[in-house]
């Protein structure tokens, strides 16, 4: 069961994902013969920079498709701007398990799509790939330049060249420059830095907001839960089915939304309360098998979303689902109440998948499948099981 309904969750994904393409805006693109071509780019708002894009003439066009061979700048109106340049960027790895032993960096040079954070008298671009994130920057006319920042080993640890501090400083020494000593390589930063050098040269300049950007969302999300409860021994008389059970849970959902994929990703972690409460006759009429099942469910996963419009998505999680249980057992018990069998209840991790669909990044719904959790791993080697699983239904309102 369990197989199939994470396979018909996959197939559901997968179709939904075809189905809910980012469209394409409205945008632009100049030849190498200087000509301005308006048009609709796919904006597809990838985390690292691309070597080519693709774009339509009109609505009814077919897609088509340019690169830095034949496009010297392209952009979408009021989101992003690229420009062609050739330049020399350091190609050496960012990653601590990768950094090298030279100071220097490691300069080839090609041809690439550079981002545009800030223009103007003083701008800024930036150039992202799976290996390193890289500043560039330009002043007036002159040549586009890398701000050089490389992360190295040495015998006593990490050390930093930061020879970008060094390159501002002499570049624009006779501006009113704000404190770069304290500058960090980063996005915030650098933006910060070259806008207030516009202003207060009186430079006329643009600066290109990245309209995606972390968000934080919080909560709250009462539910009801339908579970299953089975209880197997090794004497078979003590073997249980339950009847499915309704009861009530809470959580509190904590999301992270990703800045890249235009806000389509995000990272959740939702602590839950949940209960299950039965007695139940066992195989022979003068036992009975009693649960006392209380957990908190902390449950972390991805989410994915596709939108409808501009304020209604679907979205789909896939979740691992760790249950710290809260004094909770099971009893074999006679029906004169005297207790035969007590079992503490210490239930294994499972995983979990949902379905949703939210409105106004206010108000949401999710229908939630748990996979089977065993509750007695503890007593499996003496041949006892207590599986759960249990399906939630939960409403959703985002503080």
């Amino acid at each position: 069961m369990k197989k199939y309904v994470l396979l018909t969750w996959l197939i559901v994904f997968c179709g939904l994902n075809s189905w809910s393409q980012i469209v394409y805006e409205k945008g632009y693109f100049i030849k190498e013969t200087d000509e301005r071509i308006q048009c609709l780019i796919k904006n597809i708002d990838r985390l690292y920079n691309p070597s080519v894009f693709k774009y339509k003439t009109g609505k009814d066009s077919p897609d088509m498709e340019a690169c830095a061979a034949t496009v010297k700048e392209f952009g979408i109106d009021g989101t992003s701007k690229y420009v062609r340049a050739v330049v020399k960027i350091d190609k050496s790895d960012d990653a601590i398990s990768r950094l090298s032993r030279d100071r220097q960096p490691q300069f080839n040079e090609e041809i690439l799509f550079l981002k545009v954070l800030v223009e103007g008298g003083a701008s800024l671009y930036i150039h992202r790939s799976a290996r390193n994130t890289r500043f560039f920057y330009k002043k007036g006319d002159s040549e586009i330049q890398q701000l050089v920042y490389k992360q190295y080993m040495t015998d006593d640890g990490i050390a930093t060249n930061d020879e970008y501090k060094k390159q501002l400083f002499i570049s624009f020494q006779s501006e009113p420059v704000p404190i770069i000593q304290n500058l960090s390589y980063t996005t915030s930063d650098l933006k910060r830095f070259f806008i207030h050098l516009n202003e207060k040269s009186g430079a006329v300049h643009m600066k290109y907001e990245n309209e995606n950007r972390f968000r934080y969302n919080l909560t709250l999300r009462p539910g009801i839960s339908s579970a299953n409860f089975k209880v197997q021994a090794p004497v078979s008389f003590y073997n249980t089915d339950f009847e499915p059970q309704q009861s009530y849970r809470f959580g509190i959902e904590s999301e992270l939304v990703l800045p890249f994929h235009k806000n389509k990703w995000g990272i959740l972690v939702e602590p839950a309360y949940q209960y299950f409460q039965a007695e139940h006759p066992a195989s022979l009429d003068r036992f009975s098998t009693r649960v006392n099942y209380r957990s908190v469910e902390f449950a972390c996963g991805i989410r994915h979303y596709f939108y409808l419009a501009d304020n209604s998505k679907i979205f789909m999680n896939s979740l691992l689902v760790y249950d710290f249980d809260a004094n909770s057992k099971i009893q074999i018990i006679r029906f004169e109440e005297f207790v035969t069998s007590e079992f503490d209840i210490k239930s294994r991790g499972n995983i979990a998948a949902g379905i949703g669909y939210k409105l106004k990044d206010r108000y949401s719904i999710e229908l939630r499948y748990f996979t089977k959790r065993d509750l007695l791993g503890e007593y499996n080697v003496y041949e006892w099981y207590a599986g759960y699983h249990a399906i939630a239904f939960s409403f959703g309102y985002t503080l």
